[in-house]
């Protein structure tokens, strides 16, 4: 349906939504879950040609291979999610997700094994997609309708706006330390955050 016309500035605006994402827990326990995960986690995708090349000593074939398992535990993990009905337990799920992307990014970090890798990969992939599509989901359905843009905006600047920076991190601190310390680094943020989310 047609939507009134705002009455306030851009600047009341944006701060109108900003104060409803900070004051509503399950809005800021999903946002924060999601920016952890997207800073921490997600920058596995910019290590994992070294991951593939150095660690595991393979070439474009393996990478290739291992970007593809990421993506085949996504994609079950969506069907999965269409298989749904309603907003029900879906929260849970999407704690259930970040564990799994986090646990995932450690394995892979630990695994010198391709086949372990791609495993390690695919329930990465599986815990990515149903933690990310789950936040939307829900954010979606339980913001009010009046809000639901903003809301949707602060999901879209969480989950694709902080993942650069954290591969730009991810990228200084592998130069140091190396890959698989750095992927087991951020894999155990993301771990431990979504065990406080768990218990929240």
């Amino acid at each position: 349906p047609p939507q009134p016309a705002a009455t306030s500035g851009r600047r009341e605006h944006l701060l109108e939504g900003l104060a409803y994402a900070g004051r509503t827990a399950h809005v800021r326990a999903l946002l924060a879950l999601l920016g952890i995960s997207s800073f921490f986690a997600m920058p596995y995708q910019a290590l994992l040609p070294v991951v593939s090349s150095v660690t595991l000593g393979g070439g474009p074939r393996l990478y290739g291979g291992l970007l593809a398992c990421a993506g085949g535990g996504a994609l079950v993990g969506a069907i999965g999610l269409l298989l749904r009905k309603g907003l029900r337990g879906l929260g849970r799920r999407v704690g259930l997700g970040a564990t799994m992307l986090g646990g995932g990014i450690v394995a892979l970090s630990f695994s010198r094994d391709p086949v372990l890798s791609g495993a390690a990969l695919a329930v990465a992939g599986f815990g990515f997609i149903s933690q990310m599509a789950g936040t939307m989901t829900l954010l979606q359905g339980l913001a009010p309708r009046e809000l639901r843009g903003r809301v949707m905006g602060l999901f879209s600047t969480l989950f694709v706006g902080t993942t650069p920076f954290g591969a730009l991190l991810a990228g200084v601190v592998a130069a140091r330390i190396g890959a698989p310390r750095t992927l087991a680094a951020g894999g155990a943020v993301v771990l431990l955050a979504s065990g406080v989310f768990h218990l929240a």
